[in-house]
């Protein structure tokens, strides 16, 4: 027996194609929001919660403050997730090359550029390097100040990743900050630790699922 699920609210989101969504709560003075990224533009989408069926999302413009940083910002952008902390910070995840863009909560200043690095691990850097189209489509702020990143395929992978010289710690109920905690500022650049766990197609266990 299957459960019926009903759709209660449809939004519009004015990206090609959306990559990335997440909540970001209040604070500082703004409301609830609901924040999103594509892979084919700078931009983020931020809309208010609850989203007026009235209301557009405002679009912001980051590629001036990435190029501002002296990075590549080509056509497509490579976002591909999004998170937030308490501080209202945004974190943001490009594919290629493997990078978290770390923005203050007016969007109006680049705050870090951490990239995401595995030459520690040979296995693990040819994985990563093997098709640049397979690499990270997801982020997620640990209490520790590591971040899980979710690899695309070959392999499907959890791949944490700290600053350097941390010991990984896995994944345990206690650490997702989920909008209730904030990131500690890392102390260094974060650097790959090790695959602590393979993704199968259809769900996250210790071995792949087909």
């Amino acid at each position: 027996m299957t459960a019926e699920l009903d759709v209660v609210q449809v939004w519009n989101l004015d990206l090609r194609e959306v990559s990335g969504i997440c909540e970001r709560t209040a604070g500082q003075g703004r409301t609830r929001q609901l924040l999103a990224v594509g892979d084919q533009s700078h931009h983020i989408l931020v809309g208010d919660l609850p989203v007026a069926n009235a209301a557009p999302f405002e679009r912001r413009d980051l590629q001036p403050l990435v190029a501002g940083a002296g990075l590549r910002t080509p056509e497509s952008s490579q976002w591909e997730g999004i998170d937030t902390d308490t501080t209202g910070r945004v974190f943001v995840l490009r594919e290629v090359p493997g990078t978290v863009l770390v923005f203050d909560q007016t969007l109006e200043t680049l705050l870090h550029v951490f990239p995401l690095t595995v030459e520690d691990d040979p296995a693990e850097l040819e994985a990563w390097e093997a098709d640049q189209n397979a690499l990270g489509e997801g982020v997620l702020l640990l209490r520790n100040g590591h971040l899980f990143i979710v690899k695309e395929d070959k392999p499907r992978q959890l791949l944490e990743f700290g600053p350097p010289g941390a010991q990984a710690e896995g994944l345990r109920e206690d650490l997702p900050i989920a909008h209730a905690g904030e990131f500690p500022d890392a102390a260094g650049v974060p650097c790959h630790l090790q695959a602590a766990e393979r993704m199968g197609p259809w769900r996250c266990s210790g071995r792949a699922h087909r």
